[in-house]
């Protein structure tokens, strides 16, 4: 059945339909890789290295980022789209933190020889506390809603680049 709600091609909106059927098959795969890899520090122990905790808190993120591509394209605006677009755009954000703690341990640690451990909480500060406050502006403003093929920032170009 075509998504009739889809406003990025509302004369094909099988176009829609086959954007949402590629990005639940990649949340499936990121799902699945995200698991593996928790079970894979649970199982060796790892999560007792500060390196593998930075890993293991972005496969966290990632897990949740990965459940946001695999929620519902039924796209009415309300509390449910919003509370989507929310969490696309907060763990979003938070997989790119991440990854920028995690570069950033790897640079100290290997070109500056500094061991950044004792500014684990830190970290954890910046990757939830900038998403989370990112992820609640758009609400200030009423900016969540049917954004094309998902729940986003609807078609506002200033909020989805700022």
């Amino acid at each position: 059945m075509a998504n009739s709600t889809c406003s990025d091609f509302p004369d094909h909106p099988n176009q829609c339909d086959a954007i949402i059927a590629v990005r639940k098959f990649s949340g499936a795969l990121s799902l699945i890789g995200c698991v593996f890899m928790m079970f894979i520090i649970w199982l060796f122990r790892r999560y007792v290295v500060f390196a593998q905790r930075l890993i293991l808190y972005l496969s966290c993120a990632a897990f949740l980022d990965s459940i946001a591509y695999l929620m519902s394209s039924h796209i009415e605006d309300g509390p449910v789209c919003d509370f989507q677009g929310w969490w696309l755009t907060f763990f979003d954000w938070m997989v790119l933190l991440c990854v920028s703690c995690l570069t950033f341990n790897l640079f100290m640690n290997v070109i500056k020889q500094t061991v950044t451990e004792k500014y684990e909480w830190l970290y954890i500060g910046i990757c939830v506390g900038i998403p989370l406050i990112i992820s609640l502006l758009p609400f200030s403003t009423d900016r969540y809603g049917p954004a094309g093929a998902w729940c986003w920032i609807v078609d506002d170009i200033g909020w989805r680049m700022g």
